[in-house]
């Protein structure tokens, strides 16, 4: 049986270390995008939801209507 030597073994070890970072940045990357994804999703549904009150506040009181329109 072939023996491995010392240095075969931290030549691999520095292979599967550098392949792991490379795949943490990877995920690190998606879950960041992801992230910035829904962030950007959550505030478009808030400004949806403050223009509908806008509008509904407009439809309700004619004197904020005639203050914000002029």
């Amino acid at each position: 049986m072939r023996r491995i030597s010392l240095q075969t073994v931290v030549s691999l070890a520095e292979i599967v270390t550098a392949l792991a970072v490379v795949l943490s940045l990877v995920y690190a990357a998606n879950e960041f995008r992801r992230s910035r994804n829904l962030t950007r999703t959550d505030l478009q549904t808030i400004v949806y939801d403050r223009m509908l009150e806008m509008d509904r506040l407009l439809i309700e009181n004619e004197e904020i209507a005639d203050i914000l329109v002029g």
